[in-house]
């Protein structure tokens, strides 16, 4: 069970996506192969996180070369998480560590930060 990534993002309006904070762990991969993966994980955090309605969840397959799942959750508000993951790692806690890690950050920064903050 390995966690490949963790994005904490902001959906503003239908589609534009902002990544606010990111977090890898990319140890399994080879050091070649971690320049290509990064911004793959990249592409399909933002990807997913355009395509999921406000105040939904849902998990879906990455890209097969990367044998994981991408976990997402967009409040009501465009605060959105996702989790990068293998697919051994269980579902039922990566929606719960989805919705820790938006808790935590909103208890850092207050929503009327996120537009002014820098996109990683």
């Amino acid at each position: 069970m390995k966690l490949l990534a963790i994005f904490v993002l902001h959906k503003e309006g239908d589609k534009k996506v902002k990544i606010l904070q990111e977090e890898f762990n990319l140890e399994s991969f080879g050091y070649f192969e971690r320049r290509g993966v990064q911004p793959l994980l990249v592409f399909s955090a933002r990807t997913v996180t355009e395509r999921t309605a406000l105040g939904t969840r849902q998990s879906v397959e990455a890209d097969q070369n990367v044998n994981a799942l991408v976990h997402v959750y967009v409040r009501p508000d465009g605060l959105a998480s996702v989790i990068i993951a293998d697919s051994e790692y269980p579902q039922r806690v990566a929606h719960t560590l989805l919705s820790k890690v938006m808790d935590d950050f909103t208890n850092a920064y207050p929503p009327s930060s996120w537009a002014n903050m820098n996109e990683q």
